[in-house]
């Protein structure tokens, strides 16, 4: 195999079968667990593990964000935050 250059196997952009599949089936398993079930299994769990639950779905249902890089010749901005204490100073 010459480096860098795909000589076999999926085409660029094809899914994994196997992947394909587990997603189905796991898509099956949740159409058959009821909204009522899942809330009343989410509120029995404590507010930690409640909402490490909740993240964990939405990471099943949302693609990831992917982030948003300058172009080459684009000049970067920096982020200033400036911090004021409750007291009314600054630093």
């Amino acid at each position: 195999m010459a480096k860098g250059i795909k000589t076999g196997g999926r085409t660029k952009g094809t899914s994994n079968k196997l992947s394909v599949a587990i997603r189905e089936t796991l898509a099956d398993v949740l159409s058959d667990y009821s909204n009522d079930t899942l809330r009343s299994d989410l509120n029995d769990l404590k507010p930690a593990e409640r909402i490490k639950a909740i993240t964990n779905l939405y990471r099943l249902l949302l693609p990831p964000i992917k982030p948003e890089l300058p172009e080459d010749n684009q000049e970067i901005t920096p982020l200033v935050i400036h911090v004021k204490r409750m007291d009314g100073s600054s630093d």
